[in-house]
């Protein structure tokens, strides 16, 4: 814009065609009468010829002077700066295949083809992030991308996206990759200052088969069988299941699905052996879903010792040997030292503790064991107290003899919680004749009519208020009694399951006590992780979440010793055949593709330049300057 002050120029043809400069000289002519006709013409002819010289000149220069100031047209939108950020689906789902390769694949290649190379794009994933990056920089970056199970929600693609723009004012475009599967939204998208282009991709080929789950029925002693669950998005007649043990082949079979969506595949095992397993179809469609890992390691069997002079008998039909290593003893033969050994100790109907094995107890249950207490009818309350302060933060108060039912069950407590198929509101209740009232601060279990507990607990400790013999209750003949007895054993012990989903929150103890500088990690192949861990006296606790990435079989380590294997598997929630339809979730764009996005982008800020134009137009001025000179006398 400074170039148009030259337009000042313009006043130098005007000063030199008003004042022009002229020399006369004397001619003589003998008529004066044609002298007076020709210099009348001859006036009227240069004066002509001057104003079209001077128009003609003062147009050549201005369209020069407007030609080199660079005058262009544009959109009202060009001149406004505009940001891109471009989300890209990595989950497990984008493996689904097209003709040129996966959905990721795909849309990496035709997003790497489509930048323009002098732009600079913010790109972010599930699991990375690229900021401000050129298409040389991302396509070392992208085509290396692994896929991962975690899946944003479209909220937080949001709420990323907007951490990562920067220019204040500017126009910001988010641009979503995504094959758009339904739990990554439940409703509309919010509408801001964010401009919303959604790309779904999807695959039409919708044909994954996938290994679901894997359980172990134990129920027949010396036959375990293991039952691999499949599913297909198509019905189909079968498809072959190998089962290996480390990278030994033990088993094949065909999973036979008779033309429907599900079928399970039974394997049988080998008594007493342990198994570091893998179960394995061959599917091109979905690939992290072919196969599942499991563990078994059958000489992990929880302890558990009742102390008590009453008869138990039930709780040997609830701790099977399979599970359990179940050993009763009397106050009077007691051996102390077998205590620390012991995942769980049920004090049994015992009418007085005694400070010694109390303080057993106490310590038993502080350095990681599990306890729990049955009351006698004629039990000495101030015995016991002192003991159920320290470990349960509780206290008996009365003997209630009323008889009363047990009506509530508390579905969401950690102990019975995911425990139950479906929450049970009309049974038949069981009942107690005679109960003790607590002062506690533990969250109750079970509960009698009245708002009075009967099983209080949590944190390895668990109480009854009433004695469960016969004579007092039938609550040893209520369906309750398996699966209250059985979680309180099998939630002493965090051992290792058949395998662990990854990012699910998960405990498991490995029989090892830990010195100083002693830490416990997780190896398989060349990842290696350390999880959280807690020591105790005769075991360590791991906590899982975020770690391991990968599925697989880890080893277990300690100073390069192993301790134990631990199998991880993917979440199968990543197959799901269900799919949002964009044109719900609110205000927003679908572009045709990747690749049109950018072109309708790029065409927004172009501007229609003008300076050639106003070169054409001088030239043309000067042509016609040259062409009055030439033929205007």
């Amino acid at each position: 814009p400074q170039l148009l002050w030259a337009l000042l120029l313009l006043l130098i043809p005007i000063i030199v065609h008003l004042f022009q400069l002229r020399k006369f000289r004397k001619t003589k002519f003998t008529n004066v009468r044609f002298l007076r006709e020709v210099v009348t013409e001859s006036r009227r002819s240069k004066s002509l010829k001057r104003y079209l010289l001077l128009a003609s000149r003062l147009l050549l220069l201005a369209f020069l002077v407007l030609a080199f100031s660079g005058p262009f047209l544009s959109n009202p939108e060009a001149a406004k700066t505009k940001e891109t950020v471009v989300y890209l689906d990595n989950s497990f789902s984008m493996q689904a295949t097209e003709d040129n390769g996966s959905l990721l694949e795909t849309a990496v290649q035709e997003l790497l083809a489509s930048i323009p190379n002098e732009m600079e794009v913010t790109v972010f994933t599930n699991s990375e992030f690229y900021r401000e990056a050129s298409p040389k920089d991302l396509n070392n970056r992208l085509l290396g991308l692994d896929y991962t199970q975690d899946q944003l929600s479209l909220s937080q693609v949001l709420l990323k996206a907007r951490s990562l723009f920067r220019e204040e004012g500017a126009e910001k475009n988010l641009l979503i990759i995504s094959d758009f599967q339904d739990r990554m939204s439940a409703g509309p998208l919010p509408t801001d200052e964010i401009k919303l282009h959604l790309i779904p991709v999807r695959s039409s080929a919708n044909k994954n088969i996938s290994v679901d789950s894997v359980y172990l029925d134990a129920s027949i002693p010396g036959s375990p069988q293991l039952t691999a669950l499949l599913s297909s998005a198509d019905p189909i007649e079968s498809i072959p299941v190998s089962l290996f043990n480390g990278d030994t082949l033990i088993a094949k079979t065909a999973a036979a699905f008779n033309n429907t969506n599900r079928a399970s595949v039974p394997f049988s095992l080998t008594p007493g052996k342990a198994i570091n397993g893998r179960i394995v179809i061959e599917d091109p469609n979905l690939l992290f879903d072919n196969d599942i890992f499991f563990t078994i390691d059958n000489n992990r069997r929880i302890k558990v010792l009742v102390i008590g002079d009453q008869t138990a008998d039930y709780l040997s039909r609830i701790f099977t040997d399979d599970e359990f290593d179940l050993t009763s003893s009397s106050t009077r033969q007691l051996n102390f030292s077998d205590i620390p050994d012991q995942d769980l100790v049920v004090l049994n109907q015992l009418p007085e503790l005694g400070r010694s094995l109390g303080n057993s107890i106490a310590s038993f249950h502080d350095n990681g064991g599990s306890v729990v207490i049955i009351p006698s009818t004629d039990l000495d309350i101030a015995d016991f107290n002192p003991f159920l302060q320290e470990v349960l933060n509780t206290r008996f108060q009365d003997k209630i003899t009323d008889a009363r039912e047990i009506t509530t069950i508390r579905f969401q407590h950690p102990l019975l919680r995911n425990l139950f198929e479906r929450e049970i509101s009309n049974f038949q209740f069981p009942k107690v004749d005679m109960f003790y009232q607590v002062s506690t601060s533990q969250p109750e279990v079970l509960g009698l009519q009245g708002k009075q507990p009967f099983l209080i607990g949590g944190d390895r400790a668990y109480l009854f208020t009433a004695p469960l013999d016969l004579e007092n209750s039938n609550f040893q003949r209520s369906p309750l009694i398996v699966p209250v007895f059985y979680a309180m054993g099998k939630k002493s012990l965090a051992a290792p399951q058949l395998f662990y989903t990854i990012g699910k929150p998960a405990e498991v103890d490995v029989p090892l006590s830990l010195s100083k500088d002693q830490i416990v990690k997780l190896s398989r192949g060349e990842e290696e992780f350390i999880p959280l861990q807690q020591s105790f006296t005769k075991q360590t606790r791991l906590f899982f979440n975020d770690y391991p990435e990968h599925a697989g079989t880890y080893q277990v380590l300690s100073r390069d010793s192993l301790i134990d294997a631990l199998s991880f598997n993917y979440q199968r929630s990543e197959n799901s055949q269900d799919f949002l339809d964009p044109d719900i979730l609110g205000d927003h764009q679908i572009p045709d593709s990747i690749r049109s996005y950018f072109v309708s982008l790029e065409k927004a800020g172009q501007v229609t330049e003008l300076w050639k134009w106003f070169v054409i137009l001088a030239l043309l001025f000067l042509l016609a300057e040259i062409l009055i000179q030439k033929f205007i006398p």
